[in-house]
């Protein structure tokens, strides 16, 4: 779920409330508290574990007291009579230890051929059994007392306050989603800074493959390509008994030079390079080059932008499969260093005119990609997330289904992503220097959209947490779809939990086995004294009678 800290508010999330918790092994019954409070409970469990051993050791040896025949062996009756009013195990481990170490220097000092050698034998053997057996329960009490908080602790997550889930409509006008795409670059930025963040940890669940460069040539350049994927599950996005829910993201990339537009600049002064997408003249894109004179150096950095293909919506409604161009603008940047990438292929600048050995080429290539998204529920496929709710027998929330539907609107992730933070951001090659000039031998198109393809797939495995972090604009006209005609939270707007690093997770099950095994064991115990009491009681009357009578 969650991956950089962006703290919810506490009004996003709810505790003391028992709530389902998604995880890997099912759906686990817990419940959410406070640091203050989550102390306490790993105290009292510790208690617990320590006092349900207790109970153990003294069930134990009260039953050995009541099957003990004090006539046959009297010695082993009275030791079990004094240990008894040690209820502690460690206690008991030294009574014992002393009860063996006697009965062994007795055995020993009688010789095996005595008479008294096989009740002595016996009271060695008893003595060694109980010795190890309190020494167990003690240990093995000590580690769990200490151990079984951090088991219990199942996470840091909570359910959510289905007042705080905000997700805005989705996008009818070019005007709704620019306000779409400037609610949503907060939680795209925070998706970014989690793949520098965290490093490897996105990668291990992301599938990127380069292509082999030398398979393919295209009007004498090498074709440069590379597909990816990844999977999201229902417990991905935390979704409360939505574990069947999954998503497979598959794309794929390669540069396309036959885009490019070659011809002589109207104005040499102002100079464009011109694409023609997908060779539609209602697609096509201009950049201006950046010449820059050595007296008087600044620049922005590199820039990517995004289109969709003009049949992006019949591609979505038919089997979510888009295509979409990415175009690189840094035509002409100045750089210190060559490079051989396809995005920031140098050429040797005149020393006449600028003190910066090198730029970037012009026309670099478009990248041609497409990007399949397959949703399924329960191993049944859909065409697009908009056809999740006609799966029979889904238990996701409409309202839930409506929140994915709008936070793709019908276009890849990492076109929503790239759109909404702006050209120059997504890019991992657009640090530049205090004087504008870039270091092309460390730019590369693949880590550039590397970076993206991770920020996507954190992006997607965000939303229901992003929808709980997303400020509330509804009194903006930004209609909030989480909530009803009449102002309150759909039905199962709740249904999903939050990442919150400064909670702690507790597994109900566990704490009510754990204190319902404690009270059965007290119960039993309590059982057992009464049963040896008696026990005692009438072997004493029995006595008492008998040498009444004798006399």
């Amino acid at each position: 779920m969650g991956d950089t800290y962006h703290p919810h508010p506490e009004r996003a999330y709810l505790l003391y409330v028992p709530f389902s918790m998604p995880s890997d092994g099912g759906e686990k019954w817990a419940i959410s508290l406070p640091s203050n409070s989550s102390m306490l409970l790993a105290a009292a469990l510790s208690l617990a574990v320590t006092f349900a051993f207790v109970d153990l050791w003294n069930l134990i040896f009260f039953t050995a007291i009541s099957l003990c025949n004090n006539r046959k062996s009297p010695r082993r009756y009275a030791a079990l009579v004094a240990i008894s009013t040690t209820k502690w195990p460690w206690a008991a481990v030294t009574e014992l230890a002393r009860f063996t170490w006697s009965c062994g220097m007795d055995t020993w000092s009688c010789g095996i051929s005595s008479g008294s050698s096989a009740s002595g034998k016996g009271d060695l053997l008893f003595g060694v059994a109980f010795c190890v057996l309190a020494f167990c329960i003690a240990s093995t009490s000590m580690v769990m007392s200490i151990i079984t908080p951090s088991l219990m602790n199942i996470g840091h997550v909570a359910p959510v306050q289905p007042g705080a889930v905000y997700w805005p409509r989705a996008p009818i006008t070019k005007t709704d989603e620019m306000r779409e795409f400037a609610i949503r670059a907060p939680a795209f930025l925070r998706a970014l800074g989690s793949v520098e963040a965290l490093g490897a940890v996105p990668r291990a669940k992301v599938f990127i493959k380069p292509g082999n460069r030398t398979l393919e040539y295209q009007y004498d350049n090498i074709v440069s390509s590379f597909e990816y994927r990844y999977h999201i599950s229902g417990i991905d996005l935390g979704l409360q008994r939505g574990a069947d829910l999954a998503l497979e993201v598959q794309g794929f990339c390669a540069t396309e030079y036959g885009w490019n537009i070659e011809e002589n600049p109207t104005n040499p002064g102002y100079e464009f390079d011109l694409y023609d997408l997908w060779e539609d003249p209602d697609r096509m894109a201009g950049f201006s080059v950046n010449n820059i004179a050595a007296e008087h150096i600044t620049t922005n950095g590199p820039k990517a932008f995004f289109f969709l293909n003009p049949d992006s919506d019949l591609q979505w409604q038919t089997d979510s499969n888009v295509s979409y161009a990415a175009i690189i603008n840094s035509a002409h940047l100045p750089s210190y260093t060559s490079a051989g990438d396809p995005w920031y292929l140098t050429e040797a600048t005149d020393e006449s005119l600028s003190a910066i050995p090198y730029r970037v080429r012009r026309r670099r290539p478009a990248l041609s990609c497409w990007e399949k998204n397959q949703w399924s529920y329960g191993g049944h496929e859909v065409a697009s997330v908009s056809d999740l709710e006609s799966i029979p027998g889904i238990s996701i929330p409409h309202v839930l289904l409506d929140i994915l539907k709008a936070a793709f609107s019908g276009r890849p992730m990492i076109y929503n992503l790239a759109a909404s933070i702006g050209g120059s951001a997504a890019l991992k090659s657009q640090a530049i220097g205090s004087d504008g000039i870039i270091s092309a031998q460390n730019c590369k198109m693949f880590e550039d959209m590397e970076r993206l393809i991770l920020a996507s797939f954190i992006a997607t495995r965000n939303i229901f947490t992003d929808a709980a972090a997303t400020r509330n604009l509804t009194n903006r006209n930004f209609e909030n779809i989480a909530r009803g005609t009449d102002g309150l939270p759909r039905e199962g707007a709740g249904n999903f939990v939050l990442p919150v690093p400064t909670i702690q997770t507790f597994s109900l099950t566990g704490i009510i086995a754990l204190v319902g095994t404690f009270i059965i064991l007290m119960l039993a115990n309590a059982v057992t004294w009464v049963v040896v009491g008696l026990r005692q009681g009438i072997t004493t009357r029995r006595t008492s009678t008998a040498k009444e009578k004798s006399v």
